[in-house]
């Protein structure tokens, strides 16, 4: 398979060419361990992942790259994961939007589901739970072909 880079801001990432890639989700977290422990979950079952450390980052992608879903952390510097919900659903159509938060009240969580949230997980959250959601989501509202792996043949990760 050949390799390619991918620069957002000051970092930059080797990633694998597929000839069939699984859906594009961006995710937006600005705690590094969360960004890549994500990354990694939802790559190893076939997503095509891009990754902003914080809401500005995410929007610049969001403006320049199509994507299937967007998993953003509810608090973040510059712009919050409710205003990248906001800008995502009034910028690019029909999308899927996760937020995650070890913060989200129930009354946010329906300000939230209001604003056009398809669902809110609370920290700490197995990766694996992550996957469920987005595999449900992408399937019921996109009918998107999902990765093929199997969410029992992947190894346990430790809680977001």
């Amino acid at each position: 398979m050949n390799w390619y880079t991918v620069r957002i801001g000051d970092r930059q990432t080797k990633r694998q060419e597929r000839s069939m890639p699984g859906p594009r989700v961006l995710v937006a977290d600005d705690e590094p361990e969360v960004l890549a422990g994500l990354s990694r979950a939802l790559e190893r079952v076939g997503y095509e992942v891009h990754t902003a450390a914080n809401g500005l980052e995410a929007t610049s992608l969001l403006r320049r790259l199509r994507f299937d879903a967007v998993v953003a952390d509810w608090k973040m510097p510059v712009i919050d994961g409710m205003n990248l919900l906001r800008f995502a659903k009034q910028n690019c159509g029909q999308i899927v939007f996760v937020l995650i938060s070890a913060f989200a009240t129930p009354d946010a969580v329906v300000e939230a589901m209001k604003c056009g949230s398809n669902h809110v997980l609370a920290k700490p959250f197995a990766p694996q739970e992550l996957v469920k959601v987005l595999r449900r989501e992408l399937g019921n509202q996109r009918g998107i072909a999902l990765p093929k792996a199997s969410l029992e043949t992947q190894q346990a990760d430790e809680p977001m």
